[in-house]
């Protein structure tokens, strides 16, 4: 079938952190072992575009980030492009990756998206997000699956990432949460080959 991304979705309601709950295989992201998670939030300067900060434990528990940006488009806001490279090379379109939010679901007060499945416009790439980072023991993860499984994706490939947080530091995230853990220790662009597709 067709892979369509959601229509109806809000990009406000997106932004804050997510925990990965699973991800299929690809390069960005072959070192992280464990407490991968994105943090968003708009740049007011620039229209429809936000920061975006990837990190992850690597093996030894050593922290990792990485600051990146991404535009989305005002008409359809679930159709996003994103990139880690450097500003001064951020004018090259071949440095910016395709990314789309198939499914995004609010939480009971509808206030932002509880959890969401995204991945590349092609099947190369897809990631299951969720606020709670212990959302992989959830009967909603299974519908992120069969949303996966729906549009193609290689269910069967799907890495479960580990989330090895303390209890007071997981809770729910507002929208509007964009600050960075405290014990993050490094913050790195990737080189040109590292072009983004996650998150």
């Amino acid at each position: 079938m067709a892979r369509q991304w959601q229509e109806d979705f809000d990009i406000t309601k997106y932004l804050g952190t997510w925990y990965e709950i699973a991800r299929t295989p690809n390069y960005f992201e072959r070192n992280c072992v464990a407490n991968a998670r994105a943090q968003y939030k708009l740049v007011p300067e620039q229209a429809c575009t936000f920061t975006v900060e990837n990190s992850c434990l690597y093996e030894g528990d050593v922290d990792h980030s990485v600051l990146g940006l991404a535009t989305y488009d005002p008409i359809n806001q679930a159709k996003l492009s994103v990139t880690f490279v450097p500003r001064w090379l951020r004018w090259l379109p071949v440095v910016w990756g395709g990314l789309w939010v198939y499914l995004a679901v609010l939480n009971d007060t509808q206030t932002h998206y509880y959890y969401a499945v995204a991945g590349s416009p092609t099947t190369s790439m897809a990631w299951i997000l969720s606020r709670d980072p212990q959302f992989a023991t959830s009967s909603y993860y299974e519908i992120c699956v069969s949303k996966l499984r729906e549009l193609n994706y290689p269910v069967d490939k799907l890495i479960v990432c580990p989330q090895r947080w303390p209890t007071s530091s997981h809770t729910t995230p507002s929208v509007h949460q964009t600050s960075s853990s405290s014990n993050l220790q490094s913050t790195t662009d990737v080189d040109t080959a590292q072009v983004a597709g996650e998150l």
